[in-house]
């Protein structure tokens, strides 16, 4: 069976960077299939992701156009999953056809409605294992489900994933669907980039990777690294900018971003690090006063775990007035009051 792909888009300005956009879906669904057919690249880089198929980690893919973050499926692996989906520009939702919404399904649309996801592509896939006749109900009863997550305004775009489609022309659509015009981002006096990898490349050094999203960033650079766990800042200088697949002097608009850093090495780092960018050492925080809206019942000064992005803290939350809670966290960190967190 092969499913048009004439989607009726409008032409819209060719983006000025690449798209950046996270997967999102029950484990075993097809995420990381779907990234390898549209760019040829598998995003799993693992051994025993390799040897299980099934992904562990953050995986990333970058194009010339689109970059990806693949993001784990596994219940036990959803603070992976939000780490993946701070800074991105829409999210390829993919549930598979006989199964439909499992688990995860539900909890990662919860999630990124609650991170104020504004699209959604939502890719249906193992097309191949339908009867053809039930393939327009099951299509509605997802697309009817995944809708009650989201508000009215959040766009989705339901596509059946045929493989037989070349994937030009699917990533050209998916293109389409996200094309928005990208300005320069706000000035920030201490901006921060979140670690979500660090490594030694042979013969360079260490090299951290991260989403970017907070200003301008220049090579040469001097910052103070935030490590969870340890009270002191360590200092690092960014030697080389890479900014999707290419080397830049200077970057100001959000994306993908390597950079090669002085005076650290991967085994100091942990994910959940941050390099603050600041002529003095920056400010930090050990409460965040904010309103919350728990989907769980909680009592007052109870614990849970805080995760913004890729930092994630066992922290005590203290009921005040009309709805709002002071966060009291175990120790400093580089936080602010406008960032989207997650409690759970």
């Amino acid at each position: 069976m092969h499913l048009s792909l004439s989607y009726g888009f409008p032409e819209r300005k060719v983006l000025v960077r690449p798209l950046l956009l996270a997967t999102a879906g029950h484990v075993q669904h097809g995420k990381s299939s779907f990234i390898e057919f549209l760019t040829g690249i598998h995003p799993d880089r693992l051994p025993q992701e390799i040897k299980s198929g099934i992904t562990l980690d953050l995986g990333f893919v970058n194009t010339l156009e689109v970059s990806f973050i693949d993001c784990p499926g596994h219940n036990g692996l959803v603070k992976h999953m939000i780490a993946g989906q701070r800074a991105v520009d829409g999210v390829c939702l993919i549930v598979d056809l006989k199964e439909e919404v499992k688990e995860q399904t539900r909890e990662h649309c919860q999630i990124l409605s609650w991170l104020g996801i504004e699209k959604v592509f939502l890719a249906l896939t193992k097309l191949e294992l339908i009867p053809p006749e039930e393939i327009l109900n099951k299509k509605a009863r997802i697309l009817s489900e995944v809708r009650n997550y989201f508000k009215p305004e959040v766009s989705i775009f339901p596509y059946i994933h045929d493989r037989t489609n070349q994937p030009e022309e699917v990533l050209h659509n998916i293109k389409k669907f996200f094309a928005s015009l990208q300005s320069a981002l706000p000035k920030n006096s201490q901006p921060r980039f979140f670690i979500d990898r660090s490594f030694t490349m042979k013969g360079i050094g260490t090299i951290v990777t991260g989403t970017w999203n907070e200003g301008t960033l220049a090579k040469g650079e001097k910052g103070f690294v935030f490590i969870p766990g340890q009270e002191k800042f360590k200092n690092t200088t960014i030697k080389h900018l890479r900014f999707d697949s290419t080397d830049k002097e200077q970057i100001s608009t959000a994306g993908r971003i390597a950079l090669h850093i002085t005076d650290l090495s991967p085994s100091e780092l942990k994910r959940g690090s941050a390099i603050i960018f600041s002529a003095a050492p920056p400010l930090l925080t050990k409460k965040l006063l904010s309103k919350i809206e728990f989907k769980f019942p909680v009592k007052n000064n109870f614990s849970a775990l805080f995760q913004m992005g890729t930092l994630t803290l066992q922290c005590r939350f203290q009921k005040k007035p009309d709805g709002f809670w002071i966060v009291h966290m175990p120790q400093e960190a580089p936080l602010r009051n406008q960032d989207k967190f997650i409690v759970r």
